[in-house]
């Protein structure tokens, strides 16, 4: 479009054109950027952050250019390389946990997602929108250059289009401890209990501890415990497990378990619990892993003292589950289907005298019922089932409802004088 300005040569003009252009220059300043082009623009982004397979950006910021309220915004986040590189990092999975995006099946490989997003944007505001978006790790997710995230909102001759990144990689760290309650003592032909618990010293939460549970010679696993660590043991000297739930940092939470040992022989050796994230070995992914900047304190030795008396074993067997989160400052409770996680163990000493013991054992597989405990408020190490203190709750209202009925009976009731049989 041409535009013509006539002006006169006399003052008043030259000042009317003046005012004119100023005019013109700041209404469009106000009209906001895209408007002519594009009814929903990108106003602005967040930085997009990498954590592990998870990428999010706190908030990308929309506008409506219209004079209606808009009720959905569809927005495409594209992959693009930073720098010409022949490998990427990752693409995108094929599922997305937010169910609001899908791959853009015209994209291959998968560096294209599309995003239906439910947002009310009144006309001439702003809305922001949270997203969160899954990857897939590359083989080359080490060592490639991450790329930059393109965003996209509308379609064709509507769409209005930033790129913003590099996409931010963080790399976590979980310092992992494990040490005994006690050290155990039986007779031989017994059975002793043996708790372990493991602590995360952070800074970052793990997703769950690999544990490497390792019987002293002469002695070996028994219970059910270590039933439920797939796959079963035979001998029964050595289990390879995966707890089923994250450790966050910090002294408040640990992962503990009581297993048991049966002693076979008298002369019995040392035994050896670790406790690490990645129990695949190899070389770690900073990226996608979890690394350990101090693997001494990962490992525990021990062995067990031989009860040569008339007494039996110390520590008697009992059942088992899944290794749970407690919070610190008394014992876990724990039930082989269902149970409630409480407080840490009695302390026990440092392992400091540990060492670390590589293992290169592959073929792991998760324990049969990991399950996720929830804190409670006892601190005794009480096995207790969910039906259990259901019923035992029914009863004692039971059992409250019939006293006082009985009482109300016995006031109305004239008293009479009872002879025993």
């Amino acid at each position: 479009m041409e535009v013509r300005l006539r002006f006169r040569t006399s003052r008043v003009g030259t000042r009317l054109g003046t005012v004119i252009v100023l005019a013109a220059a700041i209404v469009a300043m106000a009209v906001p950027a895209g408007a002519a082009g594009a009814p929903v623009s990108i106003a602005s982004s967040a930085t997009p952050v990498a954590v592990g397979a998870d990428l999010s950006i706190d908030k990308v910021q929309v506008r409506n250019n219209t004079a209606a309220a808009v009720a959905a915004v569809d927005v495409r986040f594209e992959l693009v390389p930073a720098s010409p590189a022949p490998w990427w990092p990752f693409s995108f999975d094929s599922y997305q946990s937010d169910s609001a995006c899908h791959l853009d099946g015209q994209v291959l490989p998968s560096y294209a997602v599309v995003c239906h997003y439910g947002v009310q944007v009144a006309a001439g505001t702003t809305a922001g929108i949270a997203v969160r978006l899954r990857l897939s790790p590359g083989t080359d997710s080490a060592t490639a250059p991450s790329p930059l995230l393109k965003i996209t909102v509308g379609t064709g001759a509507d769409a209005d289009t930033t790129t913003v990144g590099p996409i931010v990689r963080v790399k976590r760290v979980a310092d992992l401890a494990v040490r005994l309650a006690s050290q155990p003592k039986g007779r031989v032909g017994g059975i002793v209990d043996l708790q372990w618990i493991v602590t995360n010293k952070g800074p970052d939460t793990v997703p769950n501890v690999g544990l490497i549970l390792t019987a002293p010679p002469g002695t070996e696993w028994t219970g059910a415990v270590a039933a439920q660590c797939n796959p079963p043991a035979i001998p029964k000297t050595k289990y390879r497990c995966i707890s089923g739930e994250p450790l966050p940092p910090g002294g408040g939470r640990i992962l503990t378990e009581t297993w048991q040992l049966k002693i076979d022989s008298a002369a019995v050796g040392t035994g050896q619990i670790t406790a690490i994230y990645n129990l695949n070995g190899g070389s770690p992914d900073p990226y996608l892993d979890i690394t350990d900047p101090n693997t001494a304190d990962n490992t525990v030795n021990f062995t067990v003292g031989i009860d040569t008396g008339t007494a039996g074993a110390t520590g008697a067997p009992a059942p088992g589950g899944a290794p749970h989160t407690a919070a610190a400052g008394g014992a876990p409770a724990d039930n082989a289907t269902t149970a409630t996680a409480t407080a840490a163990a009695t302390p026990g000493p440092a392992a400091s005298d540990a060492t670390p013991s590589p293992d290169t054992e592959t073929g792991v597989n998760p324990a049969a019922s990991a399950t996720s405990r929830t804190p409670a408020a006892s601190a005794a190490l009480v096995r207790t089932s969910s039906n259990g203190v259901l019923l035992g709750a029914v009863g004692s209202i039971v059992l409250i409802a019939g006293a006082l009925l009985g009482l109300v009976a016995y006031r109305r009731r004239p008293r009479t004088a009872t002879t025993p049989d």
